[in-house]
This record gives C-alpha cells, structure tokens and sequence, in this order.
C-alpha cells in the first residue's frame, strides 16, 4: 500500500514538474534581415529569431542599429502562458532615410515642426525637410534622394551685421537726440535773456515770455530724455 501511494506521489510529482518546464517555441521574423531582435532588453538574434520562452511576460524590442540615436526601433510585450506550442511574431521596420549635416547637431523642421537634430533618421513619409542652424544658412532638402550626402551648412554669417549701429532706427534716433538737445539749449538761452530784460524793466509781458521760453525748453528737453533713452536700450540690448 505504501509503495503504491508512494509510486501514485512520484507520478504527479513528475507530471507537474513537466508541466512547469514546458515552454513556447516563439517564432519571430523581420523584413530586415539586419535588424537586431531582443529579448527582455538582451539580444537574441538578427533578421529572425526563433527562441524557447517558459510563461510569463516578455519585452520584445527590434532596431535598425545598436545604437539610440541611429535608425528606427520598435517594441513589443508578449505573453507567455504555457498554452501554446509555438506562437509567431512578424515586425515591419519602416524605410527610413539617413540626413547630416555639416556642422552636427542642426535643427531638422518638416511642415514648420522640429522632429529631431542631425544625424537624424527620417521616416520615408516625409518628402522635404528644412535644416537650421544658429548663424549659418538654411537648406531646404527633397528626401526623394535616398542617397543623400552630408548637407554642407557652409561658413557662419552674421544675421545682423552692424547690430542696431546700422539700423534706419539708430540714425532717426540720433538725429532726433540732436535737435531736441539743440531745440531745449536754444530756447533755455533764450529764457535766460528775456529774464535778464525783465529783471531791468520789471514787464509782467518779459515774465511772460520768459515762462513760455522755459516751458518750450522744459518740453524739448524732457523728449530729449526719452529718445536718448530709447536709444541707450537698443544699444545695450542689441
């Protein structure tokens, strides 16, 4: 009885310790026979990969190159749950289109939208793209040409030569500055003479003249002030 019961134990013992090693055969194919095929972050194969998983959860990731920053990628999370025998998986890379520049790290803009900085892969859907750099000049590239070059950005220019200095603004302020200096010396001087006058003869109409003269100054002066102002900010701020 005993070597019965003990026998019976043995059996289901086995058959549920088979039960636990069985796994799936998981068949995975690309349509780039380059491409690199990982298996929960660690690589497995390239092109296809046929490999046995025991249940639970998997990360499949497929990339044009070992590198981040260099061609398309995508992933994938599976399930294992012991049931099946075989389970198939088949990923598309999309065609993409390497663009550069000389110098690197250039703005790449489609349709008025950053999509990334060169080197940069392009998916095949997009036909022109612009690139922008700080202080060099924009090029405009059709991706029709699969076998693009790298994108000579050219020798730096200066987007405001001069600065302000050689603006119409600079010489409309500057000439402003002069005559409402002028305008305010002139017409103080004049204040000042007819004050002289009215200190001799004591004419209410002098006194009245002198406060127009000052005031017309006070105003030219206060202008003066604010132009030079305005033309001391675009100065420090150019």
């Amino acid at each position: 009885m005993k070597l019965r019961l003990l026998i019976l134990f043995f059996c289901i013992f086995s058959s549920c310790l088979m039960g636990q090693e069985t796994k799936t055969r998981l068949s995975i194919k690309t349509n780039s026979e380059h491409s690199f095929i990982y298996v929960n972050g660690i690589m497995q194969g390239r092109g296809s990969l046929e490999i046995d998983l025991a249940k639970g959860n998997y990360k499949i990731t497929v990339k044009e190159s070992v590198l981040n920053w260099s061609g398309f990628e995508l992933t994938d999370s599976i399930k294992i749950s012991g049931a099946e025998k075989k389970m198939e998986k088949f990923y598309s890379l999309q065609k993409q289109v390497l663009i550069n520049s000389e110098p690197e790290n250039a703005q790449v803009l489609a349709k008025d939208s950053v999509i990334g900085y060169t080197p940069l892969f392009i998916p095949s859907n997009i036909s022109n793209v612009t690139i922008l750099k700080d202080r060099y000049a924009s090029r405009h590239i059709n991706l029709n040409n699969t076998n693009l070059p790298v994108v000579d950005l050219g020798l730096p220019v200066e987007n405001n030569s001069g600065g302000f200095v050689k603006t119409v603004w600079f010489k409309v302020l500057i000439g402003t500055a002069a005559v409402l200096g002028a305008t305010a010396a002139y017409y103080k001087i004049q204040a000042d003479k007819k004050y002289d006058d009215y200190l001799e003869n004591k004419s209410s109409s002098s006194l009245s003249e002198v406060n127009r003269l000052d005031s017309i100054s006070g105003v030219a002066l206060g202008a003066f002030q604010i132009n030079f102002g305005v033309l001391i900010y675009f100065l420090l701020f150019d």
